[in-house]
């Protein structure tokens, strides 16, 4: 914790505002995983009284305590560093650009870089082209939501056709094939794990 002079209760405030917001990141993690303070202050070898004070923002763990944390909550810890708002919104067309090596198919990542769980991609599909999907993970899941155009989604060998508005959503097999069969290009969504990206 930081000394405080004894004319001044500045440097402490200071502390504790930077803290609070790793504190804040802290307990919105842990209350979203529908755990108390006492369930993770055991799971990450931590007191009660601790781990209130470090979500308070009275204190800071120290980087073994975070690294502890971040693991108990599923999340890097860049996502408990950062910023709430640099975490939360990514402006149009400012995403990571992704395409396969043929170019066939344009694709931008609209999920922040810190998001450890999924990421949602927009991607267009130019008429009457069939591209593989490379998802590189045997146990790959997501969800495809058609925005303009039909996609026709080969999953395991079953052509499914996803219209306007529709959701399809897929476990292994994975999705590994895309086809637009229009005159225009099809727009869709893809929400797949990040490690299959």
């Amino acid at each position: 914790m930081t000394e405080v002079d004894a004319g001044t209760d500045a440097p402490e405030r200071e502390h504790r505002d930077g803290s609070a917001d790793l504190g804040n990141r802290i307990r919105a993690g842990r209350t979203r995983r529908g755990l108390s303070l006492r369930a993770l202050a055991e799971r990450v070898d931590l007191s009660v009284g601790l781990l209130s004070n470090i979500e308070r923002g009275a204190t800071s763990p120290s980087i073994a305590a975070l690294t502890r944390i971040a693991e108990a909550l599923d999340q890097p810890v860049s996502a408990l560093l950062a910023p709430a708002e640099l975490r939360s919104l990514v402006p149009r067309g400012t995403g990571v650009k992704v395409s396969p090596p043929d170019g066939s198919w344009t694709s931008e990542i609209l999920t922040p870089q810190t998001f450890s769980r999924y990421n949602i991609l927009r991607a267009t599909v130019p008429p009457r082209r069939v591209n593989e999907v490379d998802l590189d993970g045997a146990g790959a899941e997501g969800s495809l939501i058609a925005e303009r155009g039909t996609i026709i989604a080969w999953i395991g060998g079953t052509a499914t056709p996803v219209g306007p508005g529709d959701c399809l959503s897929f476990s292994p097999p994975a999705l590994a094939r895309l086809e637009n069969p229009g005159d225009n290009p099809a727009v869709f969504l893809l929400v797949v794990s990040r490690s299959t990206i």
